[in-house]
């Protein structure tokens, strides 16, 4: 379980009162776990395999604003981000810009207080703190991102790579962030494959 970090075992999965061995996105389940309580699993957390979900307080997205928004979304804002079953207030850094105006798009990071388990193409809906309004969504490209700074152009490449769901282009943007080395691990969880 993360972003506990917990392992648990998982006896069996249900879909509608039906037992099953495989349950596919978008399909409402239920899971028979050993090893704790429900009342000890908090709103948010997210079942996987061991390693699969790592927790971060950094996610890379692209967020696509409202055309109705009547302000810009600034660099530094905090923001409620609503995704899976999470609720959490994040502040926005904006690659490249001091701020994004109504119907525009843009690749941020998403910075949470506390760690947070998405996965690579999850959306996600922005609300501003006040008023309570939605302000646009986001699209995860990488749920566990490490801290950058917003002129970081090895980055920004690497975003645009993820963006297209080229396995080749990942590779090589992450070549050149990272002086010629790309991870596995890190191939993977961009590009959505095993």
């Amino acid at each position: 379980l993360e972003p506990m970090n917990r392992a648990v075992t998982l006896r069996s999965l249900q879909s509608r009162g039906t037992r099953r061995d495989i349950i596919h996105v978008g399909e409402r389940m239920a899971a028979n776990l050993r090893g704790i309580a429900v009342t000890d699993i908090p709103r948010g957390t997210v079942l996987c395999a061991q390693g699969a979900g790592k927790a971060s307080s950094c996610i890379d997205v692209q967020i696509v604003l409202q055309p109705e928004m009547k302000r810009p979304l600034m660099h530094m804002q905090d923001v409620r981000v609503l995704f899976g079953t999470s609720n959490e207030v994040a502040t926005v850094r904006l690659y490249g810009a001091g701020r994004l105006d109504p119907a525009a798009s843009s690749f941020a990071q998403l910075r949470f207080k506390n760690p947070v388990t998405g996965f690579t193409g999850q959306r996600a809906i922005l609300r501003g703190l006040s008023p309570s309004e939605t302000i646009g969504g986001a699209i995860f490209l990488d749920p566990q991102a490490t801290k950058a700074k917003a002129g970081d152009k090895a980055r920004l490449c690497v975003l645009q790579a993820v963006q297209t769901h080229d396995i080749q282009e990942i590779i090589r943007a992450l070549c050149k962030s990272h002086g010629g080395v790309a991870n596995l691990s890190e191939i993977a969880r961009l590009s959505r494959t095993t």
